[in-house]
């Protein structure tokens, strides 16, 4: 009885204690494997890896990245796998996701390990940079990677056996920057694990098993309250997720409770624009804000930027650039010059006194060279002009006439009427060319013969074809207008008889010769106007000195019948990731060739015929259409799907330059 009293109590003691694990939810399925968490800013996508899953889509079941989408009512829903280009046939893992969620940074594994970056496109996912690794940095568990500031920090062994953190930031041509180490975060301790919060800016690490928070490179590690049994974190201002320390039996993401969830500190999206692009060789800048923090943005090609800003933080992006003074005459309207008060307020309203005395030192030049006429000179002008030059309803005209806004209103009103009044000339001309230029014909013989215009009875179809040659280009009058002369023809046939069958076979044999010449005719034409349009199209290009069209230079690759790294997902017309390269490629092969480059897409002999053309013009649309998004001019070449028409040499694409 003793024992048995023992044996409860055991169990009771055991039960007890892995009631809080057990209160923490999975948000994926029993069974199936999840780790390396990643969220949007917005806490309503997760990014996460299943590892030896069925569906994945690399050989042996290799990782792939998946996608977790969360409901307003807060439920995660099932999970999907987006497939290539964020895919491919090695193991992959999330790293990052900007705060704006339209940008992802994937590790690729295998030989090279390398972090892909890429952008969306509506709904579209694109490979635009690769880095590869540091020898010291292609642990996945050890590194994270900020996708808005492209920052990279890895855990790597120092000597003693401890790990510390290091920073590298990513450059053109697939470079990195020197590696420097975290001095304000290692210690003697251990150090590793290092995850980006979602808002880019929040760097979370584990240090001899306890997790550690610096809310901004400037700030001193603290620790913080999330339990030591998570190995990976992944944390947004509404939500938390966390992988358990499993690894390789069980891995499973969980949702942190509330109570240890406040990991980042809220904040509102804020988009602005560089004043000045990066520097040669960079591709990041400076944002300082008012509080002393200084962002690393990655600005698109715009100069646009996204970035997470604080309650009561102010970006500065214009101080942040080389002096606009530099690259902009004084006195311009783009001239800022540093902020020198920490009064935003009192700023704005300085640096509007100084624009609005700007725009009246240009309206002084503008009236001194002349470039517009005056209101009074425009009246003196057009003596006779009742309506002035203000065309503006009364209530919108501007009270105060002296005032710039009302000399720019005015300004334009007369600019609006000058180009009505040359609209209504061209209309009237347009008239006038076309009624000269029209021809009639009449039901007879076709000879040439005016329209009659002498008073007669009221011909409604007569009179409806006036009014349409009035509006449009002149027509031919509709057929209800040779009703007369149907009837006079019907009315004079002979009545002799029923026509025979031998009248009748020679008529369908008469009338099935006639239209197969009207076919050879239609055919012809089309291959004339076909070839009228290429002659034209080449004299265009020849009179034109693009740059593309120059001389190709000498050892270029591209040549007759030269084959392409142009690679598809197997038996679809999706490019993989080695397929966007290839067309990069392929577009600038295309702009440094001297005519039109014909691409040919072979698919697979063993494919049906049918099947295999339908395939190759579908990889053929595809590949038009990313040279398209390329800004490659669809005359400089044209893609042609073979199907497997040519099974010599298997499933390609070529390219062939005339």
């Amino acid at each position: 009885m003793a024992d048995y009293l023992k044996f409860c109590l055991a169990l009771a003691g055991l039960l007890c204690g892995y009631l809080p694990l057990a209160a923490q939810t999975s948000l994926g399925p029993n069974g199936v494997r999840e780790r390396d968490p990643v969220l949007t800013a917005a806490g309503d996508v997760l990014y996460f890896t299943r590892p030896d899953y069925t569906w994945n889509q690399g050989a042996d079941d290799l990782p792939d990245v998946w996608i977790r989408h969360r409901d307003r009512n807060g439920r995660w829903q099932r999970a999907i796998n987006p497939g290539s280009p964020i895919n491919s046939f090695g193991p992959d893992r999330p790293l990052g996701v900007s705060v704006e969620g339209d940008r992802l940074a994937v590790y690729r594994g295998g030989g090279t390990p390398s972090i892909d970056l890429l952008e969306r496109s509506g709904r579209n996912w694109a490979v635009t940079d690769t880095w590869s690794l540091p020898p010291e940095a292609r642990d996945p568990d050890n590194l994270t990677f900020n996708v808005n500031s492209l920052t990279l920090v890895y855990g790597a062994p120092r000597a003693g056996g401890s790990r510390d953190l290091y920073v590298r930031y990513a450059e053109t041509d697939g470079n990195w920057s020197p590696a420097w180490p975290l001095a304000a975060l290692n210690s003697d301790q251990d150090e590793g694990n290092p995850r980006f919060a979602a808002d880019g800016r929040t760097l979370l690490f584990r240090r001899s098993g306890r997790w550690f928070r610096q809310a901004d490179r400037q700030l001193p590690a603290e620790a913080i309250a999330v339990a030591s049994q998570f190995m990976q974190v992944a944390a947004a201002p509404t939500v938390v997720v966390g992988m358990t320390d499993e690894v390789g039996k069980d891995e499973r993401i969980e949702a942190i409770p509330k109570s240890d969830s406040e990991l980042v500190p809220p904040a509102a999206l804020h988009a602005a624009s560089l004043g000045v692009p990066p520097g040669p060789g960079e591709l990041t800048a400076t944002v300082p804000l008012n509080n002393g923090v200084r962002l690393r943005v990655y600005p698109d090609r715009l100069g646009r930027y996204a970035i997470l800003l604080r309650e009561g933080e102010i970006d500065f992006p214009d101080s942040a650039v080389p002096p606009i003074e530099a690259l902009r005459p004084p006195g311009s309207l783009a001239n800022i010059g540093p902020v020198s008060t920490p009064n935003r307020q009192a700023y704005l309203r300085e640096q509007l006194e100084a624009r609005q005395e700007e725009l009246d030192r240009l309206d002084a030049l503008r009236r001194e060279l002349a470039f517009t006429r005056t209101p009074a000179e425009v009246a003196e002008f057009r003596p006779n002009d009742p309506g002035g030059t203000d065309t503006l309803p009364p209530e919108l005209r501007p009270a105060d006439t002296d005032s710039t806004r009302a000399k720019y209103a005015q300004a334009l009103s007369e600019l609006e009427r000058m180009k009505e009044e040359f609209r209504q000339q061209q209309r009237s001309r347009a008239r006038e060319r076309d009624a000269a230029e029209a021809v009639y014909f009449t039901a007879g013989g076709g000879e040439l013969a005016s329209p009659d215009l002498s008073p007669g009875p009221v011909d409604t179809a007569g009179l409806r074809t006036s009014i349409r040659r009035g509006l449009y280009t002149p027509q031919l009058e509709p057929l209800t207008g040779y009703r007369g002369w149907e009837n006079e023809l019907r009315n004079d046939r002979s009545n002799a008889g029923q026509v025979g069958r031998d009248e009748i076979a020679r008529l369908d044999a008469e009338y099935a010769r006639q239209m197969e010449a009207i076919r050879v005719l239609r055919s012809q034409l089309r291959v004339e106007t076909r070839r009228q349009s290429d002659t034209l199209a080449d004299r265009s290009l020849a009179s034109h000195q693009f740059t593309h069209r120059a001389v190709a230079p000498v050892g270029s690759s591209l040549s007759m019948a030269t084959r392409l790294s142009v690679t598809f997902v197997p038996n679809t017309a999706y490019l993989d990731s080695g397929g966007y390269t290839g067309i990069d490629r392929l577009a600038e092969h295309i702009r440094n060739a001297r005519s039109t480059v014909e691409i040919r897409v072979h698919t697979a002999a063993a494919l049906d015929g049918l099947a295999a053309q339908r395939l190759s013009e579908e990889r053929a649309a595809t590949i038009a259409q990313r040279l398209g998004e390329l800004g490659v001019p669809s005359v400089y070449f044209r893609v042609i799907g073979y199907g497997n028409n040519q099974p010599e040499g298997g499933e390609r694409v070529e390219a062939i330059v005339p």
